[in-house]
């Protein structure tokens, strides 16, 4: 990276150049070094957003009880008629007062739980990051274990709804499945061999469960999977006579979507649902709080969509444009002109007042990832 700076400095000395454009290696690293200070930046607020949620606890537990007793009325009665209605559809989620009241989820969810943004936001962590460890480990190394601590001594400090614990647990096997995945990666262990011993044993064990339940299996094919997957089926259908007729009405169920709102809009009607409003929060709870909870679900949402692109290593600096003349030649502190970052999916151009420190990327990173993030909350609209 040193070798890289000096020629390219050299260059300027020697060429008619007015602004360099940053080199793809030292940009990789910089993107690398952006993921990192975003990561330490998501667990900071989901902190951040629990505190602040406590705060407004006298305000939201007010506004609980005057939604509760404007829309339980509905909520109950529409939840009758769909648990009636779709008994059998393997889609069905609860209706909840959200679902009826007309108002952005995300705001009245967390006013009728102070815990909810918390807990959405994490909720998925395991699905979100076992299936890409070992390229995040090899992307971020120690920081995916630090970032998961601090994740987990957060909930355990500040959550105690019982929806928290099944995500403590699925944090503590993410810490342990980091020292597994890390372990491979310092060695250079390629873990196919140990997938298919693992995948092995699970078999063993599978066929084992199988035959003690009365279920034979041979070895005539030496195809373990297929048996396995034509005795399960065959043992469910022996054992549960429903089992065909339930999966042809779920087949039926699964082109309902959003089973919820399908379930309100079909029987509204039929149920005392005369108060919903699109502004039911805004007219029983009033425009500040409903703008207070808006502003802290806000980034929570950042940190959910920018989660994700850590998660695939997406690098959010797109190109950096600075100064060919040194500011700090003992650091190679550069003036940054311009860079552009992928907000939500789009480029956007940005002016820095900070500089490019070639031999402190980290620093610059931190600055950009501070940047990036204040837009792309701006860009979040919840109400």
């Amino acid at each position: 990276m040193e070798n890289t700076s000096f020629i390219l400095v050299l260059l300027c000395l020697i060429l008619p150049c007015s602004s360099l454009v940053l080199d793809d290696a030292n940009l990789q690293a910089l993107n690398r070094d952006v993921r990192t200070a975003l990561l330490q930046k998501i667990s900071n607020t989901l902190s951040s957003a629990n505190n602040q949620m406590n705060y407004q606890s006298s305000q939201t537990q007010n506004c609980q009880s005057q939604l509760s007793g404007a829309f339980d009325a509905c909520a109950a009665c529409v939840k009758d008629a769909c648990d009636h209605n779709f008994q059998n559809c393997h889609e069905k989620k609860p209706v909840t007062l959200c679902d009826v009241t007309g108002t952005n989820y995300k705001v009245c969810r967390a006013i009728m739980n102070s815990e909810s943004l918390a807990l959405d936001a994490t909720s998925d962590f395991d699905g979100k990051m076992r299936k890409v460890m070992r390229r995040m480990v090899q992307d971020q190394e120690a920081h995916i274990l630090t970032f998961l601590k601090n994740i987990k001594s957060f909930m355990d400090s500040s959550l105690r709804s019982a929806g928290s614990g099944p995500i403590r647990k699925s944090l503590e096997s993410l810490i342990t499945y980091y020292g597994t995945v890390k372990t491979a990666v310092d060695a250079g262990i390629h873990h196919n061999a140990a997938l298919q011993n693992s995948l092995n044993s699970m078999s063993d064990v599978m066929k084992q469960g199988m035959e003690s339940a009365g279920v034979q299996m041979s070895s005539a094919t030496g195809n373990f999977m297929t048996e396995l997957a034509f005795n399960l089926a065959r043992m469910l259908a022996t054992n549960n006579p429903t089992f065909g007729r339930r999966k042809r009405q779920a087949t039926t169920c699964s082109t309902i979507r959003n089973f919820p709102a399908h379930c309100f809009s079909a029987f509204q009607t039929e149920c005392p649902c005369t108060g919903h409003s699109p502004s039911a929060i805004l007219n029983l709870c009033g425009a500040h709080l409903q703008s207070s909870i808006a502003a802290i679900a806000k980034p929570i949402q950042t940190a959910n969509e920018i989660f994700d692109r850590i998660c695939v290593q997406e690098d959010l600096i797109q190109k950096v444009n600075y100064e060919n003349v040194a500011v700090d030649r003992h650091n190679l502190g550069y003036n940054i002109v311009k860079y552009s970052a992928a907000i939500r999916g789009i480029n956007l151009d940005f002016t820095a007042q900070f500089q490019l420190r070639i031999l402190n990327l980290p620093r610059t990173a931190s600055e950009m990832a501070e940047a990036i993030w204040g837009k792309w909350v701006k860009k979040i609209n919840l109400v």
